[in-house]
């Protein structure tokens, strides 16, 4: 995410192509509120970074989020968060939202579902809550 180009944004499909990753090239959806947190960066004549580095950065683009991300935790107060935290939390909230565990595997960016089962423990859960609120009304019991 450090290196993204704005090139690689495609603003009219709101989406994001990112040329070559560990899997390979790969695109994903740009959620609305993403969108709008990406269309408030200020952009920079000649530099084709979203995240562009002004200090010696052989890439030009931010290299390493560790400092970012302790100044970003100290602002906000949170003491205890790592990123991986945040991945951890998508694949559970999308589980627990009822969407199947293709889908929760594609917004994770695994090509394997057996890898994402490990992130949606909590798997399930909606379906769980909407069945038993079923039985509950057909037994009699108010919703």
């Amino acid at each position: 995410m450090l290196g993204l180009a704005w090139e690689w944004i495609d603003e009219n499909r709101k989406i994001i192509t990112w040329p070559d990753t560990k899997t390979g090239a790969t695109s994903k959806p740009l959620n609305d509120a993403l969108f709008e947190v990406l269309a408030r960066i200020p952009r920079f004549k000649d530099v084709p970074w979203v995240f562009p580095s002004f200090d010696e950065s052989e890439s030009g683009h931010l290299e390493d989020i560790k400092r970012p991300w302790k100044r970003l935790l100290a602002l906000s107060g949170i003491e205890d968060l790592t990123r991986h935290d945040l991945r951890h939390n998508v694949g559970n909230q999308a589980a627990d939202e009822g969407e199947n565990l293709q889908t929760v595997a594609a917004l994770l960016g695994h090509r394997q579902t057996s890898t994402t089962e490990r992130y949606s423990k909590t798997r399930g859960l909606a379906a769980s809550n909407r069945l038993g609120a079923t039985l509950k009304r057909k037994l009699g019991g108010k919703n």
